[in-house]
């Protein structure tokens, strides 16, 4: 009787109650598993790139969330320098434009680099905005360059060759636009290009030779003048 009756439930097949159950104790488990290897995946920091440590900021036992910074990774073959740009010149600087570099590190030693990006959002800081403008860095193998060092960075927005100079400190401006005062004291309207902030490109307006007053402040009188010929500079 026994045998007939396992022999009965055998042939009946599984019950559906039965079957729900089991598949959603094994759901649950495949869950439990997904988790499990997840953690332990997330127990593993992984560098998305080969580098250095260049700093670790958590000891073992430190209580750590999603934001902390467990350690600083750098790939000193690739090194970059940030530079913070004003506003004010942001829209001069643009992508593949040359760049100067200097360390105050390293005292006579000259770098060359490249604008790699323009950030479309800059950081307000004291009331005024800076954008972070990343530039290349080249010729820095086997210089002793370290993450962190400051560094004065020149732009080259423009350059021009054989230039008509003319001090920046000549130009005066009205309604109508700039003008220099001439040796004899007249008024002579120029059209100007590039400047370094010490020398600024004359396009027209004067010649190789002209002599033109400087007014510059005084800390002993109201000011005082001098001539400054124009000159041809070799580049800007």
């Amino acid at each position: 009787a026994s045998a007939q009756e396992n022999l009965a439930t055998v042939s009946a097949g599984p019950n559906e109650e039965d079957i729900l159950v089991a598949q959603a104790q094994y759901d649950a488990a495949v869950a439990t598993l997904e988790e499990a290897e997840q953690a332990l995946a997330n127990a593993t920091l992984r560098a998305p790139f080969e580098g250095t440590v260049v700093s670790v900021n958590a000891e073992a036992g430190d209580l750590l969330t999603s934001s902390t910074t467990v350690l600083t990774f750098a790939d000193l073959s690739d090194l970059r320098v940030l530079v913070s740009v004003d506003e004010t010149d942001i829209a001069q600087v643009a992508i593949g434009q040359s760049a100067v570099i200097t360390f105050d590190a390293l005292p006579g030693q000259l770098f060359r680099g490249q604008v790699l990006e323009v950030p479309l959002q800059g950081t307000l800081t004291s009331n005024v905005v800076t954008y972070r403008v990343p530039v290349s860095l080249e010729g820095g193998e086997g210089a002793a360059i370290l993450p962190g060092m400051t560094a004065n960075v020149t732009v080259i927005t423009g350059e021009r060759s054989d230039a008509l100079l003319l001090p920046i400190l000549a130009l005066q401006q009205d309604e109508s636009g700039y003008y220099v005062i001439l040796e004899d004291g007249t008024a002579a309207p120029v059209e100007v290009g590039l400047d370094d902030g010490t020398y600024v490109e004359v396009v027209r307006g004067l010649i190789e030779g002209d002599r033109v007053l400087v007014e510059i402040a005084d800390t002993s009188s109201e000011g005082s003048s001098f001539g400054a010929a124009m000159e041809r500079g070799g580049g800007m």
